[in-house]
C-alpha cells in the first residue's frame, strides 16, 4: 500500500472523496470557462431580433442569457467527464486490489 494511502486510513473513503473532488472541480472550471466563452460570444454577436434598435438593457440581458446557459453547459460536460473517469480509475482500483489479495 502507498504511503498516501495508508495516512488516510480506508482507501475506499480516499478514492471517494478525492474523486468527488475532482469533479466539483471539474464543474466549478467548467462553469468559469463557458461563462467566459458566453461573454465574449454574446459581445461578438448579440441576437437582438426586431427592427428596434440595439440598445443597453437589450444588450445586457441578451448577454446575460448567453452567458449563464454556456456556464451550464461547460459545466456539466466538465462533470460528466470527469465523473466518468473517476467512476472507471476507482473500479480499475477495486479490480486491482482485488487480484492483489
Amino acid at each position: 500500500m502507498s504511503p498516501l494511502l495508508s495516512t488516510f486510513g480506508d482507501p475506499k473513503r480516499f478514492f471517494v472523496t478525492l474523486k468527488t473532488r475532482e469533479t466539483n472541480i471539474a464543474c466549478g472550471i467548467g462553469g468559469a470557462m463557458g461563462a467566459a466563452f458566453g461573454l465574449f460570444t454574446a459581445g461578438i454577436d448579440p441576437n437582438i431580433t426586431g427592427t428596434e434598435t440595439p440598445n443597453l438593457q437589450n444588450v445586457a440581458k441578451e448577454m446575460k442569457v448567453r452567458t449563464v446557459s454556456y456556464a451550464k453547459n461547460f459545466a456539466v460536460l466538465g462533470a460528466m467527464f470527469a465523473g466518468t473517469e473517476c467512476l472507471i480509475e476507482s473500479v480499475c482500483c477495486h479490480v486491482a486490489a482485488t487480484l492483489e489479495r
